[in-house]
């Protein structure tokens, strides 16, 4: 005949079984927590990523408007360059074909 009734079961194998049951909410909260750091890593990173990338676009703007600046001021000084060396080829002219106190009284005349 069989004995009808509680099974006997190793102490130590209990004490396993409810270890292993206290174990996995345990296992389940420290994946949430590595899911949810998991997840802010890769937030932070894309956030980072476009960040660089806006930063990129401001640095090339301005090397853009360095440029154009840099032309623009190189202009203005050629333009600049050759209005004093047409005054200056004008008064080396005039001063050549005129006693250098007619020039003078034409200056004083002309303000």
């Amino acid at each position: 005949m069989t004995k009808i009734g509680r099974k006997h079961t190793n102490k130590h194998e209990d004490e396993a079984e409810d270890n292993q049951d206290r174990k996995k909410p345990r296992n389940n909260k420290t994946n949430n927590l590595e899911n949810t750091i998991q997840r802010l890593l890769e937030q932070q990173e894309a956030r980072q990523i476009e960040s660089d990338k806006r930063r990129e676009e401001q640095r090339s703007e301005l090397l853009q408007m360095k440029q154009q600046n840099d032309l623009m001021m190189f202009n203005l000084l050629n333009n600049l360059t050759n209005c004093l060396g047409s005054l200056s080829s004008l008064h080396v002219e005039r001063s050549n074909n005129q006693p250098v106190y007619s020039i003078m009284n034409e200056r004083h005349e002309g303000i």
